[in-house]
């Protein structure tokens, strides 16, 4: 029927379809319908597209490659021209669903991984805090034990060690040492008790001195000085030293100090106090002959004196001895050096015997003058030189020099000596033993 087929072909459209396809556009959608199927092929439309449908798919329109000649849109639909460029563009939308499928794919997983690395890193943490605290938890039980342990130890070495202290000082109050103080006695120690016994050994020392020391009067104060003076002059010096250490230093080998005649002698020079008197050789510049003479030395001078008349011979005052010259062997001479200028406290007395002018006199009446220096052969020379020694340094404040020494100058006067020491290996020498050869400004001394 052919007004009924008319009309549905108008109702539905058909018409205007088919005048479209007569045009060349084979497809045509609404906006809306558009923009759902092909909106995802443009950034300005995907995900989601808030303004208008019209909007939307001239934006869409605008991104894709289409040429204006392929597309055509009116307020309501577009429309495409060829069925190959709806194919391609169907296309475009298989190969976007599939990137689009790779990329939720690609953050699903990378979200599952995600929360799988923060509960294995929470888990991590988790035991590494736990373990970190047993660690740590063990290392202060391990540092209190050790600490709990020194500290025993200590308590048990400080209460062992008072316990050998204890003992120590039980056996020093049982068997006390000697309290001489040259005895070398004293108990074993052990090594950790070095310091108290050496602090006990240095304080017992002392104590046992002062007790010692206690026991002298003044005089033997006074030649216990004496003893530690020759000690600190000979000591490892001279070979005759070590004989003399047994012995006191008497002094007044002639009791001198008693005698009134040598009281009244020596009233005008202050020299009543002698310090050592005795009976010496001196030996001569001429032929080094020994003539014996009488020695004294008072607090002030070197004193000559005539052995049998007791008058003074020479005065030589402690200000004029520059110093004192031994030899290191085992012989008794001493030479005394005395300053060359008369100094004006020198008192030099003639002697009017018949002996006046003999060799072994220091002077003559012709030239009352000092002769030189003095050399002495005695067997007291350790003594002697330890008391000149103590002599000149009270007199002046300081010591005179004592040179110990096989070859030294020596002054006679106008000429100069050289005395030179030989021995032939004897440990004792005596004074015939001894020869002394004069030869021009030499003299040889043969032990």
């Amino acid at each position: 029927e052919t007004p009924l087929l008319a009309h549905q072909v108008k109702y539905h459209g058909l018409s205007d379809a088919g005048h479209v396809s007569r045009h060349g556009w084979s497809c045509s959608q609404s906006h809306e319908e558009f923009l759902r199927r092909f909106g995802l092929l443009s950034a300005h439309t995907w995900p989601s597209w808030r303004g208008t449908p019209l909007e939307g798919s001239a934006l869409l329109l605008a991104d894709l490659c289409l040429t204006p000649s392929q597309y055509t849109f009116g307020r309501t639909r577009v429309y495409i021209r060829s069925q190959t460029t709806v194919e391609e563009l169907e296309q475009y939308r298989s190969e976007r669903l599939e990137e689009l499928a790779l990329s939720i794919q690609t953050v699903w997983r990378g979200h599952v991984q995600r929360q799988r690395y923060t509960r294995a890193r929470a888990a991590q943490l988790t035991i590494a805090t736990a373990w970190r605290r047993y660690r740590a938890h063990t290392l202060v039980q391990r540092m209190q034990r050790e600490r709990r342990e020194d500290w025993a130890a200590t308590v048990i070495q400080a209460a062992y060690v008072n316990t050998l202290r204890c003992r120590f000082l039980s056996v020093l109050t049982s068997d006390p040492p000697s309290d001489s103080p040259i005895a070398d006695d004293w108990p074993p120690t052990l090594p950790c008790l070095v310091t108290l016994s050496t602090t006990l050994r240095r304080l017992h020392h002392f104590h046992r001195c002062s007790k010692y020391r206690l026991r002298f009067g003044q005089t033997a104060r006074n030649r216990m000085r004496e003893k530690v003076t020759a000690s600190m002059i000979f000591r490892d010096r001279k070979a005759s030293y070590p004989r003399s250490i047994g012995h006191p230093f008497i002094g007044d080998y002639v009791r001198l100090r008693q005698n009134a005649q040598w009281k009244k002698v020596v009233s005008e020079s202050n020299d009543q106090f002698v310090v050592f008197a005795d009976i010496v050789n001196k030996i001569t510049r001429s032929a080094g002959k020994f003539v014996p003479i009488l020695l004294a030395v008072s607090t002030n001078a070197l004193l000559v004196v005539d052995q049998r008349t007791l008058q003074l011979k020479y005065r030589i005052p402690a200000n004029d001895i520059a110093r004192i010259s031994l030899s290191p062997f085992m012989d008794d001479i001493a030479v005394v050096h005395v300053k060359a200028p008369v100094s004006p406290g020198s008192t030099e007395l003639p002697d009017t015997s018949q002996k006046l002018n003999s060799p072994g006199c220091l002077f003559g009446s012709d030239h009352p003058k000092r002769k030189g220096d003095l050399v002495l052969q005695t067997c007291h020379v350790i003594e002697v030189v330890t008391k000149l020694f103590l002599v000149v340094q009270n007199a002046t404040g300081k010591p005179p020099d004592i040179t110990i020494t096989t070859e030294f100058e020596t002054n006679f006067g106008e000429s100069t000596v050289i005395f030179l020491f030989r021995t032939t290996g004897l440990t004792e020498v005596a004074p015939g033993h001894i020869r002394i050869i004069r030869r021009h400004n030499r003299m040889e001394v043969l032990l």
